[in-house]
């Protein structure tokens, strides 16, 4: 068989405007740290000030990058003109990540928001009216989508090379089940913080919107979380297309992974990214060909250039007069899933997405 080689375009490429825009980053804390900041700094980013209470965070930028514009309260980025874009890494756990949304909509700055943006879906979509009705662009920090390996995928598909895909599998084994952090004792914890990167992969991959959910989940035996941390979900798409994810956050540190695959009725991709600061892994092999498996050799990572990406996006989307890719009102179909997940977990039955709108959410039982 002649293999024709796809095109991957995959690595993140800020647009040649980039420099007009300033950013103000709003909780700099140690996502900013290990993702956002050496992304931005990679990109050439204009990064203009930082605001978060924590007086270490505070301390720690002074001292790092020299920032002299660094404020205990957001509002101070958001009273600087020269400050286009802001980027909001409140914690999800915290209600003042809600009013400082609304609050940086009421300024006029364009948004790049941290995933999952609200914890109720009602408080989602009302943060998405308010920015449509201003004018502003507001894109959601679904940096999984500039994944080496994951964008890879995406471009091995739209170019034809699956053929159709229809069973799409992650299987995620980490440790997040750390005292101290500040998702510790949030009620929900293993859809809402990790199967929202996957639950938006497969949305993005497949090209539609699945029509049922189903969930399971738990909790590991004397885990330090409150939420869940360990679970199964399956979507159900068009009427061959299947997704699913099993995953534990509470897994031993000797035995991590994370692996995915996509079948397809031309070919079958198998993946890792078995670590956020490396760029993975993707193997490709056609139905007519089962010796041939072609295997690119990746860069960069995760952690930190899907950030680069996220922000890119955003800075085009405002320059070509468009909505992002990643916008808030995409990404309300991601947490309707999710809620739709958590609605089928308590209830023992598929839930049709749809069934979630504002005020029909369960309270967790967990």
């Amino acid at each position: 068989m002649d293999f024709k080689e796809p095109v991957l375009d995959y690595i993140p490429c800020p647009p040649a405007e980039a420099g007009q825009f300033g950013i103000g980053l709003i909780g700099a804390g140690k996502i900013v740290e290990l993702a956002h900041m050496p992304a931005y700094r990679k990109a050439g980013y204009r990064v203009l000030a930082i605001a978060d209470p924590d007086p270490n965070w505070q301390a720690h930028w002074r001292k790092t990058i020299g920032l002299e514009k660094i404020y205990d309260d957001y509002r101070r980025i958001l009273d600087m003109p020269e400050v286009t874009i802001v980027d909001i890494s409140i914690p999800q756990s915290l209600p003042v990540k809600i009013t400082c949304l609304h609050d940086a909509i009421d300024a006029g700055k364009h948004i790049l928001v941290q995933k999952p943006f609200a914890m109720d879906f009602g408080a989602a979509r009302a943060v998405v009216e308010h920015a449509q009705r201003a004018g502003v662009k507001l894109a959601v920090n679904q940096q999984g989508r500039w994944a080496p390996a994951y964008r890879v995928t995406k471009a091995l598909i739209d170019q034809g090379y699956l053929g159709e895909p229809y069973f799409i599998t992650i299987d995620d084994r980490r440790d997040y089940d750390w005292p101290g952090t500040n998702y510790i004792n949030m009620p929900r914890m293993l859809l809402i913080m990790d199967a929202v990167h996957y639950v938006d992969e497969f949305r993005w991959w497949f090209g539609q919107e699945p029509r049922r959910v189903i969930a399971s989940l738990a909790r590991r035996p004397n885990q330090h979380a409150r939420g869940e941390m360990t679970g199964l979900l399956a979507l159900e798409f068009d009427t061959n297309q299947r997704a699913a994810y099993m995953a534990s956050l509470a897994t031993p540190p000797q035995s991590q992974y994370h692996h995915f695959r996509v079948e397809g009725t031309g070919g079958v991709i198998v993946g890792e990214i078995n670590s956020l600061w490396s760029p993975g892994t993707v193997r490709y092999s056609p139905i007519d060909s089962p010796l041939l498996w072609y295997e690119p050799r990746l860069e960069g990572a995760w952690i930190p250039d899907a950030f680069i990406g996220s922000m890119s996006e955003l800075m085009a989307a405002i320059l070509e007069e468009r909505e992002p890719t990643i916008s808030g009102e995409d990404n309300l179909k991601t947490l309707q899933i999710i809620f739709a997940a958590y609605k089928s977990d308590q209830l023992g039955r598929a839930v049709a997405p749809s069934e979630i709108s504002a005020g029909n959410l369960l309270a967790p039982t967990l």
